[in-house]
């Protein structure tokens, strides 16, 4: 019994030993582990790969998705950036490798290009290389992921039919002499559907190569604002406001319906702040329109409702009537001026004589009444339709 134990025991020692190991690696994988090493002797990475002339570095983005953020007024794009270039250094022949014609070089076995955004928001480089496609004619195919921000500032003066336009700017670090970068394609970017988001459409885009010594690619996006559920809540009360305050202004004075609607649109105009107070980007350089015709057409109906009260008070008013406001009122009756009386309130007192001076006094009162309300009502009028062509948004057709 003691003789099988040491036999076990010598058993496996000999296995921990034993210098003989499975090797799991498949043919192609030890062509491809030669090529590496064989392509590496000698190979600096730091150096361009043309030493003698100029190494063309060709850009792509293929965007997922996009986003523009109108409080903090920064554009950030999520893409892939397919970055190529010719290495002759990175050549061999297939047949010498069994066949192999492209390989994966991981990060850092090889010259890559540092390709810099000059606008980024920090300074995080923001572009890493995991591994590149290399071929066996030194073609060098990268694709890494990459976000990139810009700051952009935005223009809110036509909100919520407001269009943004934003900038990336690119170049190579200015540590890799020789190396220009060209958009690959007549397009350096490739959006798709992502073109299309939730807040913003992307309407417009247009390019410029080597726009200044720093400046090597410069992409431009114009973006449309999705505003028609804005517009709806925003936008098309006003014009109904508009309509409700004028409206107003031709009910009798005595009839208590005039001073509820005017002091309904009041409130509907505070609510109609209150709202967009929450909606609207709070850091802009211009200042959206259509809360500047908020703010005008409420002081407006303000003005109304004042006018309402103290015309209310002067039509059936029985004393004596100043010199000034009787000539008013003769001025005015006794000319063309008449004509644009309207709407006009009959006295109160008809069964009186003609000749009561009471009459005559509440007549002139109630003229003069007409009067200044006809011209509230063509001042209204007038204002409004001086504002709404000038502050209330409208979308702008695309061309």
């Amino acid at each position: 019994m003691v003789w099988l134990t040491h036999l076990i025991f010598l058993s496996f020692l000999h296995l921990f030993r034993c210098d003989c190991v499975l090797n799991h690696q498949s043919l192609e994988e030890a062509w491809e582990k030669q090529l590496h090493k064989d392509l590496m002797k000698g190979y600096d990475w730091s150096e361009n790969p043309n030493t003698c002339n100029v190494t063309e570095v060709k850009i792509k983005f293929l965007m997922k998705s996009f986003n523009l953020d109108s409080d903090t007024e920064i554009f950030t794009m999520y893409s892939i950036m397919i970055v190529s270039w010719t290495d002759e250094r990175l050549k061999w022949n297939p047949s010498d490798y069994g066949g192999l014609t492209e390989s994966y070089f991981f990060k850092m076995e090889h010259w890559v290009p540092f390709v810099e955004w000059i606008s980024r928001t920090d300074f995080d480089f923001g572009l890493y290389y995991d591994e590149c496609n290399v071929e066996n004619t030194g073609y060098v195919v990268c694709s890494p992921r990459v976000l990139v921000e810009t700051q952009c500032t935005t223009k809110m003066s036509n909100w919520p039919y407001d269009t943004q336009t934003c900038t990336l700017d690119f170049t190579i670090s200015e540590y890799q002499k020789d190396v220009h970068l060209i958009p690959k394609g007549k397009r350096a970017v490739s959006m798709g559907g992502a073109g299309y988001g939730p807040e913003f459409t992307i309407v417009d885009y247009h390019q410029v190569s080597n726009t200044s010594d720093k400046v090597q690619l410069r992409m431009t996006f114009v973006l449309d604002r999705n505003g028609e559920h804005l517009a709806s809540v925003i936008v098309f009360p006003a014009i109904l406001l508009s309509i409700l305050t004028a409206s107003s202004i031709i009910l009798d004075v005595s009839d208590r319906k005039r001073l509820l609607m005017i002091l309904f649109s009041m409130l509907c105009h505070c609510f109609y702040l209150s709202e967009m107070g929450w909606e609207i980007p709070k850091h802009s350089v211009e200042p959206p329109t259509i809360l500047l015709f908020y703010r005008s057409s409420m002081l407006l109906t303000m003005f109304l409702v004042f006018a309402t009260v103290i015309l209310g008070k002067l039509r059936n008013k029985e004393t004596a009537p100043p010199a000034w406001v009787s000539s008013v009122y003769s001025i005015v009756l006794n000319s063309h001026g008449k004509y644009f009386i309207w709407p006009r309130w009959k006295t109160n007192i008809e069964l009186l004589t003609s000749e009561d001076d009471d009459v005559k006094s509440v007549e002139v009162w109630n003229g003069f009444a007409n009067i200044v309300n006809s011209v509230c009502f063509f001042f209204s009028v007038i204002v409004y339709s001086i504002m709404i062509p000038m502050c209330v948004p409208k979308q702008q057709p695309f061309t």
